[in-house]
């Protein structure tokens, strides 16, 4: 198994990474086609792994800012995730909050 590659996009997914997407996504969960895809909107961005070009997994996140007591805040929420079971445990969603901290 090579490194894998962490990469972060905003959500305007092209119809082919979205049927990559859902080809991972619905072999762990049971959502209709329709369903999933209406989730995508709701995510600003996605972490996206890949292993060698192949698709292994994505976490859907919401990226805000906010100023709280005169200062800018950003807030992070890391939503719906799925990751290939052979590469669970590799620390992939703590790449992604890593990554997202040193831009």
């Amino acid at each position: 198994m090579s490194k894998i590659k962490v990469e972060i996009t905003e959500s305007d997914l092209s119809p082919d990474l979205i049927e990559k997407m859902w080809n991972l996504y619905q072999r762990y969960y049971h959502y209709s086609r329709e369903a999933f895809v209406q989730r995508i909107p709701t995510n600003t961005h996605y972490s996206f792994y890949w292993d060698q070009g192949k698709l292994v997994g994505f976490t859907g996140m919401r990226i805000n800012q906010a100023r709280i007591n005169a200062k800018n805040r950003l807030f992070f929420y890391f939503g719906q995730t799925v990751i290939d079971q052979d590469y669970r445990g590799k620390s992939l969603i703590q790449s992604t909050g890593i990554k997202l901290l040193i831009q």
